[in-house]
C-alpha cells in the first residue's frame, strides 16, 4: 500500500513509478479526512496480503505519514522516501519504542548519507568552512559544480 501527497508533483511521480511496477492500493496522505487509524484497521480486517507500507511524504504530510507508521503497530515492512529522513522522524521513531508497542523497521531511501563519507576531505572540509554537518544536498550541489567546472575547462564557451 502506497501512502503519498496528491499535492506534490514529486510524491505523486514515487507513486505512481511505484505501482506502475508494483501494483498497490493508494492513499493520499494530504487528504483534509485522512486517517491512520482506520486506513491500518480496514488493511488487518480484509485480510489482505498487505505486507509493505510505502511512505511518500513530505514535509506538509509528515504527520500523517508518521500516523501510519504508529498504527501499523510492526505488522508491515515500511518504506519511505528521503523527504521523510527527519530530525522529527527519528525522534518520532524513539517515542515508539520507548512506548513498548510493536514498532516496524523503516527503510528509508536516501542518495547520500554523511555516516559513509566522514573520513572524506570534501566532508571535513565542509565540515571546517559551514562549522557543522553538511547532507546530501551539499554533497550534490559539490557534485554538479565539480561537473561545470570541469565543462568550463574544457570548452569555456557559451556552446561548449
Amino acid at each position: 500500500v502506497v501512502f503519498y501527497n496528491e499535492k506534490s508533483e514529486y510524491s505523486k511521480s514515487l507513486k505512481d513509478e511505484f505501482i506502475k511496477n508494483v501494483p498497490s492500493e493508494s492513499y493520499d496522505l494530504s487528504n483534509p479526512n485522512f486517517n491512520a487509524a482506520k486506513i491500518i484497521k480496514s488493511l488487518q480486517e480484509s485480510k489482505s496480503k498487505v505486507s509493505v507500507l510505502v511512505l511518500l511524504a513530505d514535509t506538509t504530510t509528515l504527520d500523517n505519514a508518521l500516523e501510519v507508521a504508529k498504527y501499523s503497530g510492526g505488522k508491515y515492512q515500511l518504506l519511505a522516501g528521503d523527504d521523510i529522513y527527519t530530525p522529527k522522524t527519528l525522534a518520532a521513531w524513539k517515542n515508539f519504542q520507548n512506548s513498548n508497542k510493536p514498532t516496524s523497521e523503516i527503510k528509508i531511501a536516501v542518495p547520500w548519507h554523511i555516516g559513509l563519507y566522514r573520513q572524506t576531505e570534501f566532508v571535513q572540509k565542509s565540515q571546517q568552512l559551514w562549522r557543522g554537518d553538511i547532507n546530501w544536498l551539499t554533497a550534490m550541489s559539490y557534485d554538479a559544480t565539480r561537473a561545470l567546472i570541469t565543462g568550463l575547462q574544457q570548452k569555456p564557451s557559451r556552446t561548449g
